[in-house]
């Protein structure tokens, strides 16, 4: 079973930021589902607003992409300049089904990425964002 999320960060700032976010290839067990593992991946692609109605938000790759990357950590890393809206996919597989609906979200604390998911118990460490000078 898979998922996909999009997400977006813009930059409000007058300068720009330094965006990295990075999961590991480990897997990590579901909330309340002892025999159930859920991996994360950002796989390649460029959202768009239009693609928001689209099946898998019109990700057409992920099949190869976990193909050739299910056992590797996957990073994205980007400048993002001022007023600048950076959209982004992030793919969730599980091994099996959630019981409810699966939400998730980006939390930023200071400079420290997180990525919070009602199928984990805790915060996931996810990376940073940086104000460059």
């Amino acid at each position: 079973m898979y998922i996909v999320f999009w997400a977006s960060v813009t930059n409000k700032n007058a300068t720009p930021v330094e965006f990295t976010m990075n999961f590991p290839a480990d897997s990590f067990a579901i909330s309340g589902q002892p025999e159930g593992y859920v991996k994360f991946f950002l796989p390649p692609g460029t959202m768009t607003p239009e693609k928001d109605s689209v099946y898998d938000y019109g990700l057409t790759t992920l099949k190869s992409f976990l193909n050739d990357n299910f056992h590797k950590p996957t990073q994205l890393k980007k400048t993002i300049k001022p007023k600048e809206e950076y959209l982004f996919y992030i793919a969730v597989v599980s091994d099996e089904g959630y019981n409810g609906a699966v939400r998730a979200e980006l939390v930023l604390k200071e400079q420290q990425l997180f990525y919070k998911i009602n199928m984990l118990d805790s915060l996931l460490p996810c990376g940073s964002i940086v104000f460059k000078k």
